[in-house]
């Protein structure tokens, strides 16, 4: 008689297990699914703003362009447009390499879930 409440109480510590497990793994997953879709908002609004900044900057220099061109005597005209060229492909560079330098640094993706994960797997480590 006590073999069989035996095993019927070890199928219902191992039922309780595996739902604690799938509980966990499904905590897990809308994390990461949190952290994918903040990232996927975050980066579409910074192209968004970023392609309407451009076309803004680009119409901009064009009308600044032409206004300090004629501002200027008709033989000086060239060296004006020479030396705004370089200075629009010296800010050029130095924007990429800016934007470069942001996307090195901004740190792992799904950051938070991996150190769920690692807490997690440092809690199953630990004898009881």
């Amino acid at each position: 008689m006590d073999q069989p409440l035996r095993r019927q109480g070890l199928m219902v510590s191992l039922k309780r297990l595996l739902a604690t497990l799938l509980e966990l793994a499904h905590v897990r997953l809308q994390l990461v699914l949190n952290e994918l879709d903040q990232q996927k908002l975050r980066l579409f609004d910074a192209l968004l703003i970023a392609a309407a900044s451009l076309v803004a900057l680009a119409l901009g220099l064009v009308l600044l362009v032409a206004f300090l061109v004629s501002l200027f005597p008709e033989p000086q005209r060239p060296i004006v447009l020479g030396v705004l060229m370089l200075l629009f492909i010296g800010a050029s560079v130095g924007g990429l390499l800016a934007a470069r330098a942001q996307l090195r640094a901004a740190g792992r993706s799904l950051e938070a879930s991996l150190a769920e994960l690692r807490r997690d797997a440092a809690d199953l480590a630990e004898p009881r």
